[in-house]
């Protein structure tokens, strides 16, 4: 039993957690375990996670079903649209997720998928599953959750924020 798991399973609600303090240079890194039970039937995917200010996202995280069936491809943006990797991922599975977000109008966004443990450091981690730039976030003052669809069913837990790798 998860606990205090957060389930995305619809529409119309999405929560927000503020910083005491918001984010106005650097890094952030946000974390989180993911099962996806059903992305969704959304062809394109769709974004259940990110962090932002006010109505501004940045570090949106994304998830579509693959071409192939049972399957699932994450992605990342600072937009309304993914950027995908090519890696299939096993649904009813659960991941590590591991986003890392320049705080900066124009900065990038990457994305790692991990099955088993915790990588020591971004360079242990390898190379992201996807990385993306564009437009960014200039200040960034919480972590958002969101359900984008009535037939995803995504389950979130553990999910922490931090300046540096897992606060290393």
């Amino acid at each position: 039993e998860p606990g205090n798991a957060a389930l995305l399973d619809n529409t119309g609600e999405d929560v927000n957690k503020q910083f005491a303090t918001p984010v106005t240079s650097g890094s952030l890194y946000y974390s989180f375990l993911i099962n996806v039970t059903s992305p969704s039937d959304l062809a394109n995917g769709g974004y259940f996670t990110s962090l932002g200010t006010g109505t501004s996202y940045s570090g949106r995280v994304f998830v579509k079903p693959s071409l192939n069936a049972g399957k699932i491809n994450f992605g990342v943006s600072n937009s309304s649209t993914g950027t995908f990797g090519t890696t299939d991922f096993d649904i009813n599975t659960t991941y590590l997720v591991i986003v890392k977000c320049d705080v900066a109008v124009t900065g990038s966004v990457s994305i790692w998928i991990k099955s088993t443990g915790v990588p020591t450091s971004e360079v242990a981690a390898g190379t992201a599953e996807v990385t993306a730039s564009g437009s960014g976030l200039a200040s960034i003052s919480g972590v958002y959750l969101r359900q984008f669809a009535a037939t995803q069913n995504i389950t979130i837990d553990g999910l922490l924020v931090y300046t540096t790798w897992f606060g290393a």
